[in-house]
């Protein structure tokens, strides 16, 4: 029960990163970046966040879960309607 739990945050911008994806929601307001990749001239690290960026109020949210997936970058995602949309 708790594990299946997921929290939301309203959040800064993500910070920089490649080979993340950015995915348009089937509602069309928003995006959905997942994971990607930093290098800071030494070292790289993945990320498995997921955020939800808001097109119509210029805002970012971060989702939690406990049963996200492992980090990753360059893969690819499609968001899809549930349940109506």
């Amino acid at each position: 029960a708790d594990e299946a739990k997921v929290g939301e945050q309203a959040v800064p911008p993500p910070s920089p990163r490649a080979n993340g994806s950015l995915t348009l929601h089937p509602s069309g307001n928003e995006l959905l970046l997942f994971g990607g990749e930093h290098f800071d001239g030494k070292k790289n690290t993945f990320y498995n966040e997921l955020y939800r960026y808001s097109i119509k109020r210029n805002d970012w949210r971060l989702v939690t879960s406990k049963r996200a997936p492992p980090p990753r970058s360059s893969h690819q995602a499609a968001a899809l309607p549930t349940g109506g949309g």
